[in-house]
């Protein structure tokens, strides 16, 4: 006779482990390929790999709140290229890139990033 899976009674708790927006620590960074649920087709999205204070291990953030014209815009931080091969200027990549004073992905290594509360409930860097 097979033994049950304990976890298989286990019932919902009464604590959060949704963390709370605070200055995150770069660790690591990579591009990889995703589905882009906006356009339905394959994309590649920055992820950044921070130390958050309130967790021992590393979290995964590859999305920025930006001030865009007037209004506040959340987006994935989508790597896009010109024709030349650069990051596209006029992309959120960009636009992060420009807030934190630096020309690369690489560049962002190290450094410490606001986050806030996305659209979705997940933390996204703050960069307005």
């Amino acid at each position: 006779m097979e033994t049950k899976d304990s976890r298989l009674s286990n019932t919902v708790g009464t604590k959060s482990t949704v963390l709370k927006p605070s200055d995150v620590e770069i660790l690591d960074m990579r591009i990889e390929t995703v589905d882009n649920k906006e356009t339905g087709k394959g994309g590649e999205k920055v992820v950044f790999s921070c130390k958050h204070p309130q967790n021992k291990d590393a979290i995964e953030i590859s999305g920025v709140k930006y001030q865009k014209g007037d209004s506040l815009e959340t987006s994935g931080l989508w790597y896009k290229v010109d024709e030349d091969g650069k990051i596209n200027k006029d992309s959120v990549l960009s636009s992060f890139l420009n807030f934190l004073g630096v020309e690369s992905i690489e560049e962002v290594g190290g450094k410490k990033v606001a986050t806030i509360s996305g659209n979705k409930g997940f933390l996204v860097f703050k960069a307005y």
